[in-house]
């Protein structure tokens, strides 16, 4: 079976969820007319979150709270929950743009 026959197998059509795309329309506002653009503000806005989130989380495993609480520890972290946001934003529309635009 070749590769394309495969792909073309296990494909699954989009309207398949068991919940419907107006179920979460109340979860979060649209911000923006685009959709990718909302999608890479709340990505964003998620990995900073991790960010701030993340030194506390660390401390709770016995980190020192001198490393922890540190500027540099924080900038380090919502730096790194930024770029994730930042990551799964290009990913979104180098893996799904390509499928909304056929």
């Amino acid at each position: 079976m070749s590769n394309d026959a495969t792909r073309a197998s296990t494909s699954v059509p989009v309207n398949t969820a068991s919940a419907s795309s107006s179920d979460f329309h109340e979860l979060l506002p649209r911000l923006t007319k685009k959709v990718f653009t909302d999608l890479g503000i709340w990505m964003t806005g998620l990995g900073l979150l991790m960010g701030i989130v993340f030194p506390f989380f660390v401390m709770a495993f016995g980190v020192p709270s001198d490393y922890v609480l540190s500027a540099k520890f924080f900038a380090a972290t919502i730096g790194a929950g930024l770029v994730v946001g930042a990551t799964n934003q290009f990913l979104s529309r180098a893996v799904v743009a390509p499928v909304c635009d056929s």
